[in-house]
């Protein structure tokens, strides 16, 4: 399967574009937190916030931000603080966190908050989401101020600034500053939203006191609490903590803290901040036979497999493949581990099988390790971005070939269209134009799709993640957009996207 040349020059102008969303942390930077980061010496604002989103757990992760930002943050240091948040959450649309942040915020500087608000507020889509703008005839988005709308870095939905109600409402404010902050942020969202503000459940929790308290005892006292609790209550994320916070203090004795959590819960984070204190206490504990769980087996393996032997490596993928029951899923129980770690090892591992369904399956836990975290998909993304599909597919049968062309992908572009809309529109179109003769969509078709016919329009495969993509980047980042079609050296393909970036609203009228 030969490359056209124009494919060529594609890949070319991709790889030259920056990533200026993306964060350079590792996969297996992400460790539970073991103690609160500000109470640790010299830990400047920066350093504590770094600490906080590396916790891989948004259970954990958020309630310790909350405390912070809530009591231990100098006041002259909110501003700066919140938008490095807005950075390390990894995403373009980080309404939740500013969900959470915000009220916060006003509790302690009511009138910075409602100023931040109201400029947070000009970058607002009230109306639409990237993912519907899969046809040109669908409801356009609706935005504020079109051009605050494109200066930002990030953008929201209203609902992520209407929860500061009852912080500006505090009694404890004197009376007519009390009703002043309330009518100005009243009148905002009438003026700006047409509606009065209004918050739905922050999926972000801002407080969790025992959190708090365990990240804090000491390692007896923390031994004594967490042997004492019953079992429905040992999923709580406190116990999570406390069990992280007594491997850092005994890493000796990191099995038996281990053995404190539910063999049903995500050990991942856990095995992986045990492999950095412990590595070969944890490798004698993988081959020990009063290891019952193989699932936990091989979830530690996988976050090993990186780093052991090319023989211990070969060992574990073959007892894996040779399991009784059902050896394809124990095969992507461990290369799925392994690409929580080292994603682009795991795929190009995944693809010497010829199977759609593993090398998909291996790519999708890249991009979504476990507990849901924009920043905690960055290196998964990257290998996705890196990974070469052409060598792999020569070895494959026609039918899995297929299989791989409509399956590759497009669940990872929802994320990625949250972490980087342009970046996700230049994959998905290179990705569309790698293959010609994959039948994933005809160059002619592709060419009538960006031009605004929706007979070439598709669902829930990777050409209607692309023109979502491609249509988000060219109303909120057009200039990025034409830059990047002007490095194509192919006019016809140019003239096809440079319709799509001059009439991304759609067929409906504008909702701007």
């Amino acid at each position: 399967m030969k490359l056209p040349f124009v494919c060529l020059s594609v890949l070319f102008c991709f790889a030259s574009v920056s990533v200026a969303q993306r964060l350079d942390w590792k996969a297996d930077e992400f460790l539970p937190l073991t103690s609160l980061p500000w109470w640790e010496h010299d830990q400047s604002m920066p350093d504590v916030l770094e600490k906080i989103f590396k916790e891989p757990d948004p259970e954990v992760r958020y309630p310790v931000l909350a405390e912070y930002f809530r009591k231990h943050l100098p006041g002259s240091e909110l501003e700066a603080a919140f938008e490095l948040c807005v950075k390390l959450e990894g995403t373009q649309r980080p309404n939740d966190l500013v969900g959470l942040l915000l009220p916060l915020w006003a509790a302690r500087e009511p009138e910075q908050a409602l100023a931040k608000t109201k400029e947070l507020m000009e970058c607002v889509v009230l109306e639409g989401h990237p993912l519907d703008l899969d046809r040109w005839d669908n409801r356009p988005l609706r935005v504020v101020n079109l051009n605050a709308f494109r200066a930002s870095s990030y953008w929201l939905n209203v609902s992520s600034l209407g929860g500061l109600g009852p912080a500006l409402a505090d009694p404890g404010r004197p009376g007519e500053l009390r009703k002043q902050l309330m009518r100005d942020y009243a009148n905002l969202f009438i003026d700006k939203a047409g509606t009065l503000p209004n918050s739905p459940a922050s999926g972000y929790s801002a407080r969790d006191l025992e959190l708090n308290q365990v990240l804090e005892l000491a390692a007896e006292n923390l031994k004594t609490r967490l042997q004492a609790v019953d079992e429905a209550h040992r999923k709580s994320a406190a116990i999570r903590a406390g069990v992280a916070r007594l491997m850092a203090m005994q890493p000796a004795a990191a099995e038996e803290w281990i053995e404190l959590l539910p063999i049903d819960s995500d050990l991942h984070c856990h095995l992986l901040l045990w492999s950095k204190l412990d590595r070969s206490g944890m490798l004698e504990w993988i081959d020990a036979p009063r290891l019952t769980s193989d699932t936990v087996r091989r979830t530690a393996q996988g976050i090993l497999m990186s780093s052991v032997e090319a023989n211990v490596r070969k060992r574990w993928i073959d007892a894996a493949s040779r399991v009784a029951e059902n050896p394809p899923s124990s095969l992507v129980e461990l290369l799925e581990a392994w690409s929580r770690v080292t994603s682009l090892q795991a795929l190009e591992a995944a693809g010497k099988y010829g199977d759609p369904d593993i090398l998909c399956g291996v790519a999708n836990e890249a991009v979504y390790p476990g507990a849901s975290s924009y920043n905690r998909s960055h290196p998964g993304l990257e290998a996705v971005r890196g990974y070469d599909l052409r060598r792999v597919l020569p070895d494959m049968s026609e039918e899995a070939v297929q299989s791989v062309v409509w399956h590759w992908g497009y669940t990872e572009m929802e994320q990625w269209l949250e972490v980087d809309a342009g970046e996700a529109a230049r994959y998905g179109f290179e990705y569309l134009t790698r293959f010609p003769d994959s039948k994933a969509i005809s160059r002619g078709d592709l060419i009538r799709l960006l031009k605004g016919d929706d007979d070439a329009a598709s669902d829930s495969d990777m050409i209607d993640r692309t023109l979502c993509a491609l249509r988000f980047w060219a109303m909120w980042k057009p200039d990025e957009m034409r830059n990047w079609i002007a490095g194509l050296e192919d006019p016809e393909m140019q003239k096809a996207l440079t319709w799509t970036l001059e009439n991304p609203w759609g067929k409906r009228a504008s909702g701007r």
